[in-house]
């Protein structure tokens, strides 16, 4: 998509969906509230990892199209990346893995340091 910046120059911005299985889902990112992950020992994220990726599995394996990208771990907070069809299916997730999903925000485009070229 190319879009006006200021100065009537157009530049790119990426309007990003992920393709899984021939169809493009929704990109959210889930802010967790999870007291003092951000000093907790590589085996203990190991295991949150594992947890997480069961449920997904899980989750995949009755039909339900969700996907973990990344995460970011802070101090009391990971920031985590998923493609979904629905927030509702980032929510189940977070149910059944005992992993809060304080706040689901819908990512609606992209940018980085490239957007601004032509």
């Amino acid at each position: 998509m190319v879009v006006k910046a200021r100065g009537g120059h157009p530049r790119r911005v990426r309007v990003r969906g992920k393709k899984y299985h021939g169809r493009t889902m929704r990109r959210f990112v889930i802010e967790r509230d999870i007291p003092d992950i951000g000093s907790a020992e590589r085996e203990q994220l190991r295991a949150a990892a594992g947890q997480s990726n069961s449920v997904l599995r899980a989750m995949q394996s009755e039909g339900k199209h969700i996907q973990w990208e990344n995460s970011y771990v802070a101090a009391d907070k990971t920031f985590c990346i998923y493609v979904s069809d629905s927030p509702e299916l980032i929510d189940e997730h977070a149910e059944r893995s005992g992993f809060p999903a304080t706040v689901v925000t819908e990512i609606g485009k992209m940018i980085d340091p490239t957007t601004e070229k032509p």
